[in-house]
C-alpha cells in the first residue's frame, strides 16, 4: 500500500559476511550468526516485485540498478 514497487537486493553469503565484518567491526562467527538469523533470500524475493543480485563489482551492480530504474520508470524521470 505504501509503495508502487518493492525491490529485494540479495548477495552471496560470503560477500555478506565480509561486508558485515567490515561495517560493524565484528568477527566472522558473529557475522555468520547474524546472517543465519535472517530470513532466506527466497522469502524476501517472493514478497518483492523485483530482485537485484549484488554479486559482482560495484560498477556492475550500479548498472543493474540503473537498468531496473529504467524498467520501473519506463524512461520517465524520477
Amino acid at each position: 500500500r505504501l509503495c508502487d514497487v518493492t525491490v529485494c537486493v540479495t548477495a552471496p553469503e560470503e560477500a555478506r559476511v565480509l561486508r558485515l565484518m567490515q561495517r560493524e567491526q565484528i568477527p566472522a562467527d558473529r557475522a555468520k550468526a547474524r546472517i543465519a538469523a535472517q530470513r532466506k533470500d527466497a522469502e524476501f524475493s517472493a514478497w518483492c516485485d523485483y530482485t537485484l543480485k549484488n554479486s559482482a563489482t560495484k560498477e556492475e551492480f550500479t548498472r543493474q540498478c540503473h537498468a531496473l530504474l529504467d524498467i520501473i520508470c519506463k524512461g520517465e524521470p524520477l
